[in-house]
């Protein structure tokens, strides 16, 4: 007895069956950015439209997906974005925001980290930066980062340069230098600078 063996060759067609459909039953490819909405009052309501905030979609999907904590979407819905360092967006909100005073993130975030305690953020909110102790001569004061301070040489000398200090990240700029005056000008009518005795 001979066994016969058949062997079927099956031609698998696209199924349609998942896509949105033109009232004419041919499939809506929407563009990227866009997804195929179906009206339940009327099918002249059919058609592409586009993905919400913070969601994306490709050529032909039927679904736009959403981005990421810490990522938003593009003006044309076709990427998600990280947002910058000194932002972030959680699933609550539309679009990356400033993190909140004394608060820094990186690239991406989805939530900001508090700075620890003697230290501040900086502007851009992408580090924290920490205070200068300052020498009253009595005590020590710790100043924040970026605060100006003006200093005053004692009397009998004068500042060379500027007379003001800036906390840069825990470390004061060069202090002025203080020199003796050696004598005092003085102006007579005639408008010449003449030494005072």
């Amino acid at each position: 007895m001979a066994w016969l063996v058949l062997v079927a060759l099956v031609v698998m067609r696209p199924s349609y069956a998942s896509m949105a459909m033109d009232p004419g039953g041919a499939p809506v490819l929407c563009p990227a950015g866009q997804y195929f909405m179906v009206s339940m009052e009327s099918s002249e309501h059919n058609g592409c439209v586009p993905c919400r905030d913070n969601e994306i979609s490709a050529a032909g999907d039927e679904n736009c997906s959403p981005c990421n904590e810490g990522s938003t979407s593009n003006q044309k819905h076709t990427e998600c974005m990280a947002c910058r360092a000194g932002t972030y967006r959680n699933s609550d909100m539309s679009r990356c925001e400033l993190c909140p005073e004394n608060h820094f993130s990186e690239k991406g975030a989805g939530e900001c980290m508090q700075c620890q305690e003697m230290s501040t953020a900086n502007a851009q909110r992408t580090e924290c930066v920490t205070g200068c102790d300052l020498d009253l001569g009595y005590a020590l004061e710790n100043r924040p980062h970026g605060e100006v301070v003006e200093v005053t040489c004692v009397a009998g000398l004068h500042t060379v340069g500027p007379n003001t200090i800036t906390c840069d990240n825990g470390q004061w700029s060069p202090y002025p230098t203080c020199l003796a005056i050696e004598s005092r000008f003085y102006c007579k009518g005639n408008g010449a600078d003449q030494r005072a005795a």
